[in-house]
């Protein structure tokens, strides 16, 4: 069961990991089941729909009804996996209590097995102390995106947690065969709310040594508004994908491009995992960032866009540094080789096992 936002959104990161878990969880429990639902917080309907993508037959739930669902139709299951990505954050308190088996009479069960698999939230957990610990009380196994949350979980006396490298790290995906063009091509996508500030930085970066390709990355971000406007500023400049692809084909695609320009999250692991230079711009909050977590391992912390002011510093001052960074990695953009993956792909293989090895076992393999 996994987060998403709503019915047709098809987030490429979410779909990803749900893929990934699903791929794992197969393999290693014979003679399986498994059902993948997905919430919709945008749906009149009272339905479950089921849609087909990706290769996943996904049941999207209707929001409202996610508690009584835990008590009915998920109470039924041998066990429950949750997550990941932001599915505990401050929003779905409200909209998505499910994720928080914010019931009382599921609290008191013993069965389903539930695991939450590298879930994330930004916010501070305090005054919230009461809901994770019963998350954790009814919870066989807990994995979450970073040490930053792994730690919050602990100050409140949540204990059985394991900080998890985001299990797209390890996607098998086809070789794309790159076109031979005569300028390395950029790719660009960025939600609308950094589309002005992008367009004053394109405007006075000199990127004539490159090909220029904006396009949608995620329905959810409202990335082809933000093509249609560079368009409509930059014209024939640049070129423009203005439809938004399936998850897998929006990650081929960055596969295609000779350096990757992306605010989000998975965007960025898109080009990651593909040996794609990249160029990421950090729109999360520094102590608890989901990038800062991501890129540790390989040192590139700090070869990024961040957009949030550092202390004392003006906005001004704040645009002149992300005009210079983002020049700068433009120049010479980070990338990740396979052999710098290997750690982290034992990890999030060694994650799969101890979920599949509970799932099987009741304890892990």
């Amino acid at each position: 069961m996994y987060g998403g936002y709503y019915r047709g959104d098809y987030n490429p990161g979410c779909i990803m990991i749900c893929l990934k878990t699903y791929q794992e969880l197969e393999k290693r429990i014979e003679n399986c089941e498994i059902d993948i639902f997905a919430i919709d917080n945008k749906t009149q309907n009272d339905e479950i729909v089921k849609e087909h993508k990706n290769g996943l037959n996904i049941n999207f739930f209707p929001a409202r009804a996610g508690v009584s669902l835990l008590n009915s139709i998920f109470s039924k299951y041998d066990a429950l996996v949750i997550g990941g990505d932001v599915v505990w954050s401050e929003y779905y308190e409200k909209e998505g209590k499910i994720f928080f088996l914010d019931s009382g009479s599921f609290l008191a069960t013993e069965k389903p097995l539930v695991l939450f698999n590298c879930v994330h939230r930004f916010n501070s957990v305090k005054t919230k102390e009461n809901l994770f610990i019963n998350i954790e009380k009814r919870s066989r196994y807990i994995a979450v995106r970073t040490d930053f949350f792994k730690n919050e979980l602990n100050k409140i006396g949540v204990s059985n947690v394991k900080a998890i490298p985001d299990p797209v790290l390890d996607l098998e995906l086809k070789k794309v065969n790159k076109k031979v063009s005569k300028k390395p091509l950029i790719g660009i996508s960025v939600s609308l709310k950094l589309c002005d500030p992008l367009i004053s930085v394109l405007k006075h970066s000199d990127l004539s040594k490159f090909d220029v390709c904006f396009y949608p990355y995620s329905r959810q971000y409202d990335n082809h508004i933000t093509v249609m406007k560079m368009r409509s500023v930059f014209g024939d400049k640049f070129s423009y994908i203005l439809e938004y692809k399936d998850p897998v084909e929006t990650f081929e695609m960055i596969a295609g491009f000779d350096i990757s320009v992306n605010d989000t999250y998975h965007g960025t692991i898109a080009a990651l995992i593909q040996n794609i230079p990249f160029v990421c711009i950090n729109t999360e909050p520094p102590i608890s960032s989901r990038i800062t977590h991501l890129l540790k391992p390989f040192k590139l912390e700090n070869r990024i866009v961040s957009i949030y002011p550092e202390p004392g510093e003006s906005d001004i001052e704040t645009s002149n540094r992300c005009f210079q960074e983002f020049n700068a990695l433009i120049s010479d953009p980070p990338r990740v080789d396979n052999d710098q993956l290997k750690e982290v792909k034992k990890l999030i293989q060694k994650h799969f096992d101890d979920m599949a090895g509970i799932i099987k076992n009741g304890s892990p393999e």
